[in-house]
Parts: C-alpha cells; structure tokens; sequence
C-alpha cells in the first residue's frame, strides 16, 4: 500500500490508487503478503478486512550453490534493491560512512537500483567514501555470490510489504541489519540484528555489533537457516490454493 500511504513519493500514486481500489472492490479475496501489509490494508480500507487473507512469499531459490568470486572485494557490506525515498539509503549512509572512513578495506556494494545518480555520489565525496562505494546490475548468480561472500546484508528500508531480499541472504549464509520497522521483523524474527531505520547511529552501531562478533555471524547465518525454513515455495502454494478454495 505504499502509493496510498506514501503518494508524495510515486509519480503515478493519484493514478494507480483509483485502479487498485477498483478490483480490490470487486475481488472475492485478497491475498496479503504479510499480516504487515494486511494491517496496511485495513488501514486504508477498513470494510475489506473480511475478505484479506495472509499468504507468506516462498523462497524459490536464486541458483546452484554460490561459487567464490574473487573479482569482489574481499569486506564488503551489501545493500540490495532500489535505493529511492522510503528505501531510506541516504540515512544508512549517514549511518556506515563514519565505519568506512576508519576502514578503509571495507567496502559497500549496492546490487541493482541503477548506477549511482549525481547526489548519491556527490553525498559519497561529501563524506569521503567514494571510493569504497561500488554498485553493479547484477544476474542471479552474481547476487547470489554477492549474498555469500558479504560480510553482511543491509536492509535499512522504512516501508516493506515482504521484504524478499531477508529469505535470499538467510538461503546464502549471510548475516543480516534490518530497521525495526514494517514487516521485517515479522519476516526475519529473530535471524537478524534490528536498528531504529530514523537513526544514523543506531544504523552504526547494528553494523559495528556483526563486525565485531564472529560468534554472533555464526549464530545469525544458523538462525537465518532455521527461519528460511519457514517460507517454503510448497506453504506458499499450498496456502494459495487454500484462498482460492475459499473463494469457490
């Protein structure tokens, strides 16, 4: 529901909103990703509470077992997606430029979301990380290599319906920062390390916690396993066909 609880940020909302309403009205059910977007959902159009039913996404995989990659860098933090308004990327680099700047092995991959645009990259001089922020468009097997070999993964987003991104870093053993908001705690539960997304401090110091804390990787890559479980692609159909069954 981000276009109708966050218009200001989508070109299109005032013309995407009327067509949403228009099926949903008609639908005989709606399939919600999470009891999160469900809520959302409410919110804005409490008379349908009746006919949402929650579906969890399931984790289809990316591709075989990710290879090494040695033409990465050897520390890396990895971001992932879009990186525009509610993304919230501008505070998490608020956040990690100051651990980059004493660092300067350490580096930032952000995979997809287009190539850095000129106030992204005049924000990376302005702190003096330019350098050690890269980004690639990526194919599965290169995000799934990226997922693998990262020290950690980055989920600093205000607004999320899902959050998929959380199921392809617990597939591929990677450790996770994700804000405390919207679904994510609902999906990562306790596989991941939360922060206050507001908070370019509290950002700094969910990163500092995993670097510093071998055994804590350990313990959240086991976590990540254990909760990937729980997002199986056969529950995802299973629960589909079930909506529909509803339905008929």
């Amino acid at each position: 529901m981000v276009h109708e609880l966050y218009p200001q940020y989508i070109g299109n909302a005032s013309q995407v909103i009327p067509r949403k309403k228009a099926v949903m009205e008609k639908a005989d059910a709606i399939i919600a990703i999470s009891e999160f977007t469900r809520q959302d959902i409410i919110k804005v159009y409490p008379h349908m509470a009746g006919k949402i039913q929650v579906v969890h996404h399931g984790y289809w995989g990316l591709s075989n077992k990710a290879e090494f990659n040695p033409t990465l860098p050897a520390r890396y933090i990895l971001y992932v997606g879009e990186r525009w308004h509610y993304k919230n990327f501008s505070i998490f680099v608020d956040g990690i430029s100051t651990i980059l700047q004493q660092d300067k092995s350490l580096n930032l991959i952000c995979a997809g979301g287009g190539a850095y645009n000129t106030n992204e990259l005049q924000h990376f001089e302005k702190l003096n990380i330019a350098a050690q922020c890269g980004q690639m468009n990526v194919t599965d097997d290169v995000l799934q290599q990226l997922y693998a070999q990262a020290i950690l993964f980055a989920f600093p987003s205000l607004h999320e319906g899902f959050g998929l991104p959380l199921l392809e870093a617990f597939a591929n053993q990677c450790p996770i920062i994700c804000s405390n908001s919207s679904c994510l705690p609902e999906i990562a539960a306790d596989a991941a390390i939360y922060f206050n997304p507001y908070e370019p401090e509290d950002i700094k110091g969910a990163i500092e916690l995993i670097l510093s804390n071998l055994s804590l990787q350990q313990e959240l890559k086991q976590k990540g396993t254990e909760r990937l479980s729980d997002f199986t692609m056969e529950a995802c159909i299973q629960n589909t066909v079930r909506v529909y069954e509803s339905v008929v």
